[in-house]
């Protein structure tokens, strides 16, 4: 996601985003541990994507939009310093990064913004549990049973 050239930018201090930036770096990297280790082809898994993604630094969290649609090209990372807007939760980002930004069917991830300042092997921790979440529920969403359509009575 982050690792990737882009254009974009926003208004988080250099010496707070240099730090935070690499979060998203650690989760890309421990979603693609539990890919290969859950054996789910890269090509289903929208965070292995180039993705636009919207970042929004409130007061108690780092909240992180991605969606691999329409990211061609050079895709656009923003980043939005919200901390003197208060707290957001998930669903608030999420509604402002479809009517907002524009992404489409984007996902968001957060971390607790004391997480910028924490040792990496704790930014790794942290982003290795989101990660093994969402590739969790994206399993269970490749294999579920789905009936074809027109054959559901059989």
């Amino acid at each position: 996601m982050f690792d990737l050239p882009y254009t974009g930018g926003g208004n988080i201090p250099d010496i707070i985003w240099n730090k935070a930036v690499k979060i998203p770096t650690f989760f890309k990297d421990a979603v693609e541990s539990a890919v290969r280790r859950y054996r789910i082809a890269r090509a289903a898994v929208p965070a292995l994507y180039p993705c636009n993604v919207w970042a929004v630094l409130d007061a108690n969290h780092l909240h992180i939009a991605f969606s691999h649609v329409n990211a061609g090209g050079l895709p656009r990372k923003s980043y939005l310093d919200a901390r003197d807007q208060g707290t957001f939760n998930t669903q608030q980002i999420l509604e402002a990064t479809v009517q907002q930004i524009g992404l489409i069917d984007p996902t968001v991830i957060t971390f607790p913004s004391s997480l910028i300042d924490a040792t990496e092997e704790q930014q790794k921790l942290a982003a290795t549990e989101r990660a093994e979440s969402y590739v969790k529920e994206l399993y269970k969403f490749l294999t579920k049973p789905r009936v074809i359509p027109g054959y559901e009575p059989l």
